[in-house]
């Protein structure tokens, strides 16, 4: 045997060494990594099954597994019995996807209604979702079922007024969409010289005529004012209109109301028509929306406002204010 032929088998032996070596190495490493850590059965779904799949008929779907304890969700299914009782007379509440680790709250029993949101939305609504703070939304005492209205504050430039009359859905939140139709109407009627002003006004009229209608404006106009009025709360949450609520509790004095407590910052899903839902992206988008909760004793009656600004807020105290430093209505010595 030459050396070439010792020195390649030596080679190849050590090279055996190495690799039976870093295989004890990343071994042990595993053992160590695993040590203490447990491993339980779990029962995985190996097809995609549907909203609503009846559990006797879908038990042959789930194969057993296992998977580390700390990763096993609280309600998981571990045993064959589990898996057996809880699909009995039940039904999946909704999809699940191939794969995933059964869980009890999967199921329901047969005679509970399982239905998407859609299911809930009045024909001809839409659903839209907000997220106020907790003090903007009553303080989280809404609940799914609630009407609410919508209060807009604003901090407005004049330029921004002149944009939010340009706008129909702003000229309407301001309260002034007859307001500016008749001043249009004005502009179309008008007669310059001796010939009535039939054509159709121009942008630059048209602008020309909104800049003018905004001259008399501060800088900066600061108003609030209800943008919008009996509004529908479809849920709260994951809690949907028709699930739980508060409860009426016979009192030895009093009847009281029983489990009516603030819930804190939550989403909050509006039952809107379209027009209604552009008014709310518009509202939470550039303005500072409140919700108000109205009362559900009586059927609720619109009201007519034109907002609160500072002029409407304080323009009877600086009315007197301003009398009082002239000098007008004093008594003279």
């Amino acid at each position: 045997m030459g050396k070439r032929t010792i020195v390649l088998v030596i080679a190849v032996i050590l090279g055996a060494l190495a690799a039976w070596g870093i295989f004890a190495f990343l071994t042990n490493v595993e053992d160590d990594a695993r040590e203490g850590l447990n491993e339980v059965v779990v029962y995985r779904s190996n097809e995609f099954i549907d909203r609503g799949a009846e559990g006797s008929l879908v038990i042959g779907s789930f194969d057993q597994s296992t998977e580390l304890e700390e990763l096993v969700p609280d309600n998981a299914i571990t045993s064959p019995e589990q898996l057996q009782d809880v699909l009995q007379n039940r039904i999946s509440r909704g999809p699940i996807s191939k794969g995933q680790v059964v869980t009890t709250d999967l199921w329901a029993d047969a005679e509970e209604e399982v239905a998407s949101l859609s299911e809930l939305i009045e024909p001809g609504k839409q659903a839209i979702v907000v997220r106020p703070d907790e003090v903007r939304a009553v303080g989280g005492f809404v609940r799914a079922g609630d009407n609410v209205n919508i209060i807009a504050s604003a901090e407005l430039s004049r330029q921004a007024t002149i944009d939010l009359l340009r706008s129909p859905i702003g000229r309407e939140l301001l309260g002034l969409t007859e307001r500016f139709e008749e001043f249009e109407q004005f502009l179309r009627d008008r007669q310059p010289e001796d010939t009535t002003l039939e054509e159709e006004l121009t942008e630059e009229q048209i602008e020309e005529a909104l800049d003018e209608l905004v001259t008399a404006l501060p800088v900066i106009v600061q108003l609030s004012f209800t943008a919008m009025q009996d509004v529908e709360v479809l849920a709260i949450g994951s809690v949907a209109r028709g699930g739980p609520s508060a409860e009426e509790v016979a009192d030895e004095d009093e009847t009281v109301i029983a489990g009516v407590e603030a819930v804190g910052t939550q989403l909050v899903t509006l039952e809107v028509g379209p027009e209604d839902a552009e008014k709310v992206v518009f509202i939470f988008d550039f303005l500072r929306p409140w919700l108000t909760l109205t009362s559900s004793q009586e059927p609720y009656v619109e009201y007519a406002t034109s907002g609160i600004d500072i002029e409407s807020l304080l323009g009877d105290i600086l009315d007197r204010r301003t009398l009082e430093i002239l000098g007008v209505g004093q008594e003279t010595s």
